[in-house]
């Protein structure tokens, strides 16, 4: 067989042979290989792991027999798709077994952010705005967990425990960190885009994201129908205050939006990357508040704690300290246009 990472980040590997006594490649085999361009899996291997080809981003072509198992749950398109992000497909980066982070791909477009005046809930700071993001960009399909914190900074600072909830007590210092480090270990490996890097969103990508398409309060297409109370469409798409029992919960456990992401209503409140920028009626192309590391910075999303009102695609609220920490906030890593 051919092990687990194997041919990690052999970025001179060019071409390569499968001999005939080969039955089986492991995960990851081949994870990094930046120069490889073609490969050919002969008959002789029935199975094939997850992973193969991510960073291999000069390979064409990919040939693999028809009666080949797939293993961890992976098919031969999903391998393809994982070689190398490319705009227009989610991918999944394999952080460390089995932890994995799922991106998907936003498309560039225009949407209005903020609420209508007849909004239900609405707040002063929420002047409805045409904004336009000119470049596509990716974003976690879930918050990130307290299993792919710990995978990659090598801690858990979370008060409320459990490695498939949202991280929390993080800073947005800390958030940062987490971001930076991932472009390190990914443009190391070659799977980097060009003029691509991780961090976090900025509250325009963040709410695009979140609705998806939508106008309404929620993502879901609904609206809130409680103040204070009990909300059975809040309900459906996120953990508040009056369903959450106050604590963080596992990710991905309400609907969806259309896109696919799950948990950007309640749960925990997520970091964004720039301070707040005020709201006018006029339009806006690519806005971006301040991204220096001082002074307040956006939050978006709301969370277990909160009450239905707050919890609207347009709610803004805020840090006032990037060394702030609180188990009601965490992040959403996006992989966005270097600015």
């Amino acid at each position: 067989e051919i092990g687990e990472n194997a041919f990690l980040n052999c970025k001179g590997l060019k071409n390569i042979t499968i001999g005939k006594g080969v039955t089986k490649i492991k995960e990851r085999a081949f994870v990094g290989c930046s120069g490889l361009t073609s490969i050919t899996i002969p008959d002789n291997v029935r199975e094939v792991g997850g992973s193969l080809f991510w960073g291999c981003s000069s390979l064409a072509s990919i040939d693999i027999p028809e009666n080949v198992i797939f293993t961890d749950g992976v098919n031969d398109a999903q391998i393809s798709e994982t070689a190398v992000i490319r705009p227009g497909r989610n991918y999944t980066i394999p952080l460390s077994k089995p932890v994995e982070l799922d991106m998907v791909w936003i498309e560039p477009g225009t949407f209005l952010m903020g609420s209508p005046e007849n909004e239900l809930g609405r707040l002063d700071d929420e002047t409805q705005h045409k904004v336009t993001l000119t470049k596509g960009y990716w974003i976690g399909r879930y918050e990130v967990t307290q299993a792919q914190y710990e995978s990659l900074m090598g801690v858990n600072p979370s008060m409320i425990k459990g490695l498939d909830h949202p991280v929390e007590m993080v800073t947005w210092k800390d958030a940062s960190a987490f971001c930076a480090k991932l472009t390190e270990i990914e443009r190391e490996a070659g799977r980097l885009p060009d003029g691509y890097e991780y961090n976090l969103p900025t509250e325009a990508q963040w709410e695009y994201a979140c609705r998806a398409g939508t106008t309404s309060s929620l993502n879901s297409g609904k609206e809130i129908t409680s103040l204070y109370g009990i909300c059975d469409n809040v309900n459906e798409v996120g953990w508040y205050g009056q369903n959450s029992k106050k604590r963080s919960h596992p990710v991905g456990r309400k609907e969806p939006n259309a896109w696919g992401l799950y948990d950007t209503i309640g749960n925990v409140c997520e970091l964004c990357r720039d301070s707040r920028v005020v709201y006018t009626t006029d339009p806006m192309t690519d806005p971006v508040g301040s991204t220096e590391p001082d002074g307040e910075k956006q939050l978006k999303g709301e969370g277990y704690r909160s009450d239905a009102k707050y919890c609207r695609a347009a709610t803004r609220n805020l840090v006032h300290s990037i060394s702030y920490c609180d188990p009601f906030v965490g992040f959403r890593v996006a992989l966005v246009p270097v600015q």
